[in-house]
């Protein structure tokens, strides 16, 4: 008895790309739930395969960019960008008149030595060295300098840019903490993947066993609605594979469930070239050898041949 599902799908979804075979699964299961209350024997299959998914989508969306990145970078230069200007505002007093505020900047410059290298440093560190920097302007010993500047409110400004860059660096801490117990990614394709293996086998399972037995027309045309959807997207994502130059490759078969190209769509590596012809020969078989060399035609390495002269007649 023939199989209802037949096609080749295991080398297609493993040639898919992340984002392409999530967005695979994702129109495969929008499409079938519609289709999983005429087969209630098969919902806890149907089930084990949307959950697979949910997961490899879950941690298909943590592996791009956090939604809060953007706004992390924002206000990571923001921070900066009032840390550059407190020093413009210090250095620009040294054309002032005022003793007071010209002894303020030394002192104030004499901080800035030590946190020079701020700017060139990574997220934590520049939150740390900034924090160091906000006491430091807020002690006894700055704090005047810092006032005599009319620089307070600057500083009063940089503090709330660096704890908000704290707050938001922590939240996305924490949303790459809740999905580690999820595993890799790769590992969730394969898993969805074998998950949509097993739903297959028990939809040509039902198939063989209504053609033998009941042989159900109304239960038949079912499976047909399901096997026609899972086909079309198969080979939808076959054809965009082709525009991307990827093809499937004659005498490829699916019983190999390695995923060695997983997450990309790039063909699988050619057969191994064949070795190169041997050097041996058939004993009975005399080749000609090299005839005698003219030394006129073949001069020594170095040596120039010089034609002779020809006589001139009388």
């Amino acid at each position: 008895m023939n199989k209802l599902v037949t096609l080749t799908y295991k080398t297609i979804l493993r040639r898919l790309n992340n984002g392409a075979h999530a967005d695979f699964f994702e129109r495969l299961i929008a499409l079938l739930i519609p289709l999983m209350n005429n087969f209630p024997a098969l919902l806890s299959v149907f089930n084990k395969l949307n959950s697979e998914y949910q997961r490899e989508d879950t941690l298909f969306k943590q592996s791009t960019a956090s939604a809060l990145t953007g706004e992390i970078r924002t206000q990571h230069d923001k921070r900066l960008a009032y840390f550059s200007f407190f020093w413009s505002s210090v250095e620009i007093v040294r054309f002032a008149v005022d003793q007071a505020k010209l002894q303020a900047m030394q002192k104030l410059l004499f901080l800035k030595k030590v946190y020079i290298k701020l700017p060139t440093q990574d997220y934590t560190n520049v939150s740390g060295l900034m924090t160091n920097f906000l006491q430091d302007c807020n002690n006894t010993v700055y704090k005047p300098s810092v006032e005599a500047l009319d620089l307070m409110s600057l500083v009063t400004e940089m503090f709330s840019a660096n704890e908000s860059f704290k707050t938001l660096y922590s939240e996305r801490s924490v949303d790459k903490v809740d999905v580690s117990h999820l595993g890799t990614l790769s590992a969730a394709r394969l898993d969805v993947d074998q998950a949509l293996n097993n739903f297959v086998d028990a939809i040509n399972a039902l198939w063989i066993a209504n053609e033998i037995g009941a042989k159900d027309a109304d239960l038949s045309s079912k499976l047909v609605a399901v096997s026609d959807v899972l086909t079309a997207l198969v080979r939808q994502a076959q054809l965009n594979l082709a525009h991307r130059g990827v093809h499937h490759t004659t005498g490829e078969t699916d019983e190999n469930n390695g995923n060695e190209d997983a997450g990309t769509e790039t063909p699988d590596p050619e057969d191994p070239p064949t070795e190169p012809p041997t050097d041996t020969q058939d004993p009975n078989i005399t080749l000609p050898g090299p005839g005698p060399v003219d030394p006129n035609e073949h001069p020594p390495a170095g040596e120039r041949k010089v034609p002779k002269k020809k006589k001139r007649k009388k």
